[in-house]
């Protein structure tokens, strides 16, 4: 299951790097995947579908069902939107969760062809995916300030809908550079 490659990972000892290049070789027996695995001074990025593990640079990255910065009009739109949001001195919780309940629909010819049906391309265009079968079920806003305390919120949705949800919060104390 693509599950326990979160779980392997923080169960073991590896860096993310040597964790992600034992995993390359396997990673041919999963369904695609886009991994994102870091400590407090790098983040790295592997794909199946690619097959290259790549460290990260400081910056803003869009990721959705395809590889790393598709310019997938929700992508962009989410790059956008969350780079206006971090110009501000202080980052509002809400302005994130309201990035990601976002369910602009994009006209048919910016859509990405993804081997589904443009039915199905314009029901997963949105940020926020609704329909009765698929769509989003969590988001997760994970913040790390300065002095390496980590503040996570998870909202689950109800019947799928992003204005009735229920949210867990948690903060974990951290240390001075």
């Amino acid at each position: 299951s693509r599950g326990h490659l979160v779980k392997n990972y923080l169960e073991g000892n590896l860096n993310p790097e040597k964790y992600l290049a034992g995993l390359v070789d396997k990673s041919a027996y999963y369904n695609g995947f886009n991994l994102l695995l870091g400590t407090q001074d790098s983040l790295y990025y592997y794909s199946n579908r690619e097959k290259v593990i790549r460290e990260l640079d400081s910056g803003i990255y869009g990721l959705s069902n395809g590889l790393l910065n598709d310019p997938w009009p929700k992508v962009t739109k989410g790059i956008n939107m969350l780079d206006s949001i971090l110009k501000d001195e202080e980052v509002k919780i809400e302005s994130l969760f309201t990035m990601m309940t976002d369910r602009e629909q994009f006209p048919d010819n910016l859509l990405p062809k993804t081997g589904v049906s443009m039915e199905w391309e314009r029901i997963l265009a949105p940020l926020f995916v609704i329909s009765p079968e698929y769509g989003t079920r969590v988001t997760t806003v994970i913040l790390v300030d300065r002095d390496n305390n980590i503040r996570f919120w998870e909202r689950g949705y109800i019947d799928r809908q992003p204005d009735n949800w229920e949210e867990v919060y948690y903060e974990i104390g951290g240390t001075d550079s």
